[in-house]
C-alpha cells in the first residue's frame, strides 16, 4: 500500500491535477507513503538476522523469517470483477 501511495503524487503531476482539489487529503504525504516504505523494507530485512549470526542457523526460521514474509498471502480478499 505504502509503494502505491508513493506514486499517486507523480501521476497527479503528470495529469495536471492538484491534490487541492480532492475530496480529502491526508497529511504528511508523499513523504510519510515513503517513510512507510522504507521503515517496512527494514522490518523484513533485519526481521530474522540473528539466524544469521554464528551457531544460529536454522533452516526453519530463515524459511519463516524472509522466504514466508515474502510470500503472497493466499488468504487475503480478492475484488470481484466489475461487470
Amino acid at each position: 500500500m505504502a509503494a502505491d501511495f508513493s506514486t499517486f503524487p507523480p501521476i497527479f503531476r503528470c495529469a495536471g491535477i492538484s491534490r487541492d482539489s480532492l475530496p480529502f487529503k491526508a497529511p504528511g504525504q508523499p513523504y510519510l507513503s515513503y517513510f512507510s516504505l522504507i521503515m517496512l523494507i527494514l522490518i523484513t530485512l533485519f526481521n530474522g538476522y540473528s539466524v544469521f549470526l554464528d551457531g544460529n542457523w536454522n533452516v526453519s526460521d530463515f524459511i519463516i523469517a524472509y522466504i514466508v514474509s515474502l510470500s503472497p498471502r493466499s488468504g487475503s480478499p480478492r475484488v470481484a470483477p466489475a461487470r
